[in-house]
């Protein structure tokens, strides 16, 4: 080959789409990766669930954006923009509604230069 190399860019992997809120945003995700860090993600992915067999999830009732900063954050994509702005405090709020909702209390996602700590119980 002659001339400059041909610079691919890498696209993530995934395999599954999360449909969310009103305005069915599309988040595409990787199954494996929410299986592992949730155990409500691993029982609707799994069978006998109807969620299992297809390749789009609906999650109506979520808030996307909250939904889209973690999914970023599950997938090791810390530095978008999209996840080191900074948040208000209903945004951390409804990121961790999401997070209880889908027990990912366990989880230690990046807010504003520090830790959002979801290790403990969220209590509205």
């Amino acid at each position: 080959m002659d001339g400059e190399p041909i610079i691919i860019k890498a696209v993530p992997v995934t395999d599954l789409i999360l449909v969310v809120g009103p305005g069915k945003e599309r988040i595409p995700v990787e199954s494996a990766i929410l299986k592992a860090a949730s155990d409500v993600f691993n029982a609707m992915l799994s069978p006998p669930w109807l969620e299992s067999q297809g390749r789009e999830i609906a999650l109506p009732d979520d808030d996307p954006d909250a939904m889209q900063f973690i999914m970023f954050t599950l997938h090791f994509h810390n530095n978008y923009e999209f996840v080191t702005r900074s948040r208000t405090p209903k945004d951390i709020l409804q990121i961790a509604i999401a997070a209880d909702k889908y027990n990912l209390l366990g989880s230690r996602v990046p807010v504003e230069g520090g830790k959002l700590d979801m290790s403990t119980k969220f209590e509205p």
